[in-house]
């Protein structure tokens, strides 16, 4: 398994000379999804991208989905590439990951991880899984994760370079922003509910009380 994963990152050594520095590759939890909170994270990680790199195009590659070869071919030569807020680490990527499956995996290299969360919660994280982050993740940018449990696992898999940040949907919300949030109970309600882990006794009750206590209210699934 090692000797693979040194294979790779031999052949990246010829693909990764010249790093473009043009172009801001984003690894985008918004497509081939239908779960809109990852909508909703992936639109606050467009406008911190906008900020940080306003002078670069950036280009969107899915990550729930398997990339085409086309899109991936040169990822190697790129300085900057980041995946973008969404529960995605794991600790059997061999289940769970599109890119373990790839045939193009040395040119996933030196990537950013941007307000990324823990997908599964395990006791264990597969040999494989470990390899399979070191191989692809960069060992010296600074991992932004959402969460305390994930910058553990993160840690216990080596990654030094790690940093609790919560989600970067939270980011704005400073003292100054906090202010102009109405204090009074509107109306309407927007709710979500997660069709992957459902607990439809507790999901009912929720309904139940939202519906007794406001006058409409709009689901997304």
């Amino acid at each position: 398994m090692k000797k693979e994963y040194i294979k790779i990152s031999l052949k990246r050594m010829f693909l990764s000379k010249n790093k473009n520095r043009k172009k801001v590759i984003l690894f985008d939890s918004s497509l081939d999804t239908f779960n809109i909170g990852d909508h909703i994270i992936m639109s606050y990680c467009n406008k911190i991208m906008n900020q940080i790199f306003a002078d670069k195009e950036k280009k969107h590659i899915t990550f729930h989905g398997t990339p085409l070869d086309e899109d991936t071919k040169d990822l190697a030569t790129y300085k900057y590439k980041f995946i973008c807020g969404t529960n995605v680490l794991s600790p059997n990527v061999e289940w769970f990951c599109p890119f373990h499956t790839t045939q193009n995996l040395e040119q996933y290299n030196d990537i950013c991880l941007l307000g990324v969360g823990w997908g599964k919660y395990s006791n264990q994280t597969s040999i494989e899984s470990k390899e399979f982050y070191r191989c692809i993740l960069s060992k010296h940018w600074l991992h932004s994760v959402r969460d305390r449990y994930t910058e553990k696992k993160c840690l216990e898999m080596g990654f030094k370079n790690v940093i609790f940040t919560a989600c970067p949907t939270m980011w704005k919300l400073t003292p100054e922003f906090c202010k102009t949030i109405p204090h009074f109970k509107e109306e309407q309600v927007v709710f979500a509910l997660t069709d992957y882990d459902k607990n439809e006794e507790m999901d009912r009750k929720m309904i139940q009380i939202l519906r007794k206590n406001y006058w409409k209210s709009t689901t997304h699934h």
